[in-house]
């Protein structure tokens, strides 16, 4: 797993979101920085849209950097690049719908079957 932090406790297993994002985009090796910030962002995205509470907007993303004198500082994430990075989110994601459109029809193949009467 790649290294990052989050704010969630008592998960017997890692979060499916980033597994998901890893798994397609750094199978063998550790993201750059810029790709960890997008993996970030789409996680976090993921959890608003998806939970009804607990997270929500403003999403805010801080990264350590050491300086020139080797010392770690935090700087947070502008919002124009978080906003670079949500339209590449919205990039991926269409061209996700494209390739289902490819393989899967789109129409339902028949009725929903009926339940059993008991």
């Amino acid at each position: 797993m790649w290294p990052h932090v989050a704010a969630v406790a008592g998960r017997p297993i890692p979060e499916p979101s980033p597994t998901f994002i890893r798994r397609v985009f750094w199978p063998q090796q550790l993201p750059l920085l810029n790709d960890g910030i997008l993996a970030t962002l789409w996680t976090i995205t993921h959890t608003i849209q998806a939970q009804p509470g607990g997270v929500a907007a403003p999403i805010r993303i801080v990264t350590l950097k050491k300086n020139e004198k080797d010392k770690w500082r935090a700087e947070e994430v502008s919002e124009g690049e978080l906003g670079e990075h949500q339209q590449m989110i919205e990039l991926m994601e269409e061209e996700m719908r494209k390739v289902k459109d490819t393989f899967f029809e789109t129409e339902p193949t028949g009725p929903m079957p009926e339940e059993p009467k008991t």
